[in-house]
C-alpha cells in the first residue's frame, strides 16, 4: 500500500482534465470527461456562516453547462466534524444537492488534496483563507479564475 501512495503522489499533472477523483460514495469523477464544461471546485463546510452557499451550489450544477465539485474539509474553525457519509446525508437532506461530493480532505498545508494545489498554482494563488473559496475553471482550461467566500452571483458572469 505504501509502495501506491507514493506512487500516486509522484504524479504531475498537465492540465486540469488528468485529474481523475474519487468522491465520497466512491465513484471517480474524471475531469477529462468535462473538457466542454465549466467546472466549479470549492471546499465546503457543514457548520459555517456560508453554509447557506450549499444551496446556491446546488441549483448551480442542474445547469447542463456546470460541474459543481465539493470538497468538505475541518482546517477551518473545525466547522465540518461529521464524517464523509453524515456531510453527504446534510448536503442532500438540506439542500437536495447532486453536486460531486469528495471525502473530507486538507485544503492547506503540505497535506493539502493535489487538485487544489493545481488550482492555487495556475490561479496565482498562493492559500486558501476559509471555506467556500472556489474556483471556476472556464472549459477546455482557458483560464481558472479563484473567488473569495463570498462570491457567488459574481461566478454567474463567466458563464456563458
Amino acid at each position: 500500500m505504501k509502495i501506491f501512495i507514493l506512487f500516486f503522489s509522484l504524479i504531475s499533472y498537465s492540465n486540469i482534465y488528468d485529474f481523475k477523483l474519487e468522491k465520497a460514495d466512491g465513484k471517480i469523477i474524471d475531469l477529462s470527461k468535462l473538457k466542454d464544461k465549466y467546472i466549479l471546485v470549492t471546499n465546503i463546510a457543514t457548520k459555517c456562516g456560508f453554509t447557506p452557499q450549499l444551496d446556491f451550489l446546488s441549483k448551480l450544477h442542474t445547469n447542463d453547462k456546470v460541474e459543481v465539485i465539493a470538497i468538505p474539509s475541518n482546517e477551518f474553525g473545525s466547522q465540518t466534524p461529521e464524517s464523509n457519509k453524515e456531510v453527504v446525508e446534510f448536503c442532500k437532506v438540506n439542500y437536495n444537492s447532486d453536486f460531486h461530493l469528495l471525502p473530507k480532505s486538507k485544503v492547506t498545508g503540505d497535506q493539502k488534496i493535489k487538485i487544489i494545489s493545481y488550482l492555487l498554482e495556475k490561479s496565482d494563488s498562493s492559500k486558501i483563507r476559509w471555506n467556500f473559496e472556489k474556483f471556476l475553471i472556464i472549459p477546455n482550461e482557458k483560464k481558472i479564475i479563484k473567488f473569495s467566500s463570498f462570491s457567488t452571483k459574481k461566478i454567474l458572469k463567466y458563464i456563458k
